[in-house]
């Protein structure tokens, strides 16, 4: 059987078409893209107290817990966390930031009146968590292709916040781009709950 030119050129046009298929395929893949899950974890901060003096110049500890997917073919490596809140300047959780205690964190699930106020303890669904050295993220963290990781981050160094709760921008700075979600933060129902344990 013999081809014509015809024939030949739309074989020719298939094929490159294939090609382009491919090519286009894999760099979806492998283009950066990370994902931030939604948790059942709520995101506490409370005023930095005495006794931390490691965190020298500290206002605001605030815990933040992340649950976080790698959907690309390619690892990607997270260097730095960057919490943003409205008309607050930024502050950060990464390599150097100091993590040497277990950290108790108390929440209540209620709802505050109408005055902003929650209930007495014996009245509030109050959760106790304690959160481990070893819960929180080490970085760099380095995601393998499609691979998943969670854990606490710790911003020491945060304005000392005046809200009961708003929404913030969490940003994940990595060695492909930043990547930013929207996150909620709470005030600890007691300022002196997130006890501190020396290790």
């Amino acid at each position: 059987m013999q081809l014509t030119s015809e024939k030949i050129a739309i074989i020719t046009t298939v094929i490159a078409l294939i090609n382009i298929f491919v090519v286009l395929s894999n760099f979806y893949k492998s283009r950066s893209k990370i994902k931030f899950h939604k948790t059942d974890t709520q995101n506490l901060f409370r005023p930095t107290r005495n006794s931390e003096t490691i965190y020298k110049e500290s206002k605001c500890m605030t815990f933040v817990y992340v649950s976080i997917s790698n959907y690309s073919n390619l690892p990607i490596t997270i260097r730095s966390f960057g919490l943003k809140g409205n008309n607050y300047s930024q502050c950060f959780y990464k390599k150097t930031t100091i993590i040497c205690f277990d950290y108790f964190v108390i929440y209540d699930d209620s709802e505050p009146d109408q005055n902003g106020i929650y209930r007495h303890f014996y009245d509030s669904k109050v959760t106790v968590k304690k959160v481990y050295k070893n819960d929180f993220i080490d970085l760099p963290c380095t995601l393998p292709p499609y691979g998943y990781i969670e854990g606490y981050l710790l911003f020491p160094y945060g304005p000392l916040f005046s809200e009961s709760k708003f929404d913030a921008k969490l940003c994940a700075y990595t060695t492909r781009g930043a990547f930013h979600t929207e996150i909620t933060l709470n005030r600890s129902i007691d300022n002196q709950s997130p006890v501190i344990e020396h290790m």
